[in-house]
C-alpha cells in the first residue's frame, strides 16, 4: 500500500487548548509555515470523552489531515508540515551551527515545559495532602536550571535566536513561558532571565501570538 502523505490539500484539523505550550506552538508555527487548518480547543481533561475520539491516550495536540491521518505530539507534527514543499517558510535557520542553537534551544524549553506540567498537576490537580513536596522542589529546580540554560543561549543574540528572524526555537520559548506566567506565577518570576523575558515580551506583542492567545 502506497500513501503519499504530501498530497494532503484543504482544511485540516488541531485539536487542543492553547492553554498548553505545546498545542500553541504548533498552532503559531503552523500559522508562520502559512498552512490553514481548523482549531477545536477541546480539553484532554476537562472533555476527555471528546477528545479520545482523536486520541484515546488524551495527550494533546492532535493533528488531524484532510485524509484521515492523524498525528500527535507537536514535534511529529511540525516536523510532518516542515517536510512539505508547500510551506511558505521554514521553521528553522539554513545554517548548520544555527539549526545546532535551534534545536538546542528548542529542546531545552520543551524540557522545561514538561517538567512545568508536573508542577503545575502537582499544585492544582492534587490534593494539598497528597502533594509531591520533594517532586515539586525537583521541578522547580529544572525549570529554573532550563530558563538559566536559556538565558546563556540568547545572550549571544539581539532579540530572536537566529538571524534577527524568529523561528520554532522563539516560538517554543514563548508559548513555554506564556503557560508558565499564566499557572505558576508567584513561583517562578520570569524577570530574573532578562533576555530570555525580552524575547517573550516580543513575541506576545506580534499579530501572530495576538490572534491565538492562551485559552
Amino acid at each position: 500500500m502506497s500513501t503519499n502523505l504530501f498530497a494532503v490539500k484543504g482544511n485540516m484539523k488541531l485539536i487542543g487548548l492553547n492553554r498548553s505550550p505545546f498545542v500553541r506552538r504548533t498552532a503559531i508555527g503552523l500559522r508562520l509555515m502559512e498552512f490553514e487548518f481548523d482549531h477545536e480547543q477541546i480539553s484532554a481533561f476537562r472533555q476527555a470523552e471528546a477528545f479520545s475520539h482523536y486520541n484515546p491516550m488524551l495527550k494533546a495536540p492532535v493533528m488531524v489531515l484532510e485524509g484521515g491521518q492523524v498525528l500527535v505530539e507537536s514535534g511529529s507534527i511540525l516536523d510532518y508540515f516542515e517536510r512539505r514543499p508547500d510551506k511558505a517558510r521554514s521553521l528553522f535557520p539554513a545554517g548548520e551551527n544555527d539549526l545546532v542553537r535551534c534545536l538546542r534551544v528548542t529542546g531545552i524549553s520543551l524540557a522545561a515545559a514538561d517538567k512545568a506540567n508536573w508542577l503545575i498537576h502537582d499544585r492544582f490537580m492534587r490534593e494539598p495532602n497528597l502533594r509531591d513536596e520533594p517532586g515539586a522542589a525537583r521541578w522547580e529546580m529544572q525549570v529554573r536550571a532550563g530558563l538559566a540554560m536559556l538565558e546563556r543561549d540568547y545572550s549571544r543574540s539581539e532579540d530572536w535566536l537566529c538571524d534577527g528572524e524568529m523561528k520554532l526555537a522563539d516560538i517554543t520559548v514563548a508559548c513555554m513561558l506564556s503557560t508558565l506566567d499564566f499557572a505558576l506565577q508567584g513561583l517562578i518570576d520570569i524577570a530574573e532571565f532578562p533576555k530570555v523575558h525580552a524575547v517573550w515580551r516580543k513575541a506576545e506583542t506580534l499579530d501572530l501570538f495576538k490572534e491565538l492567545p492562551l485559552s
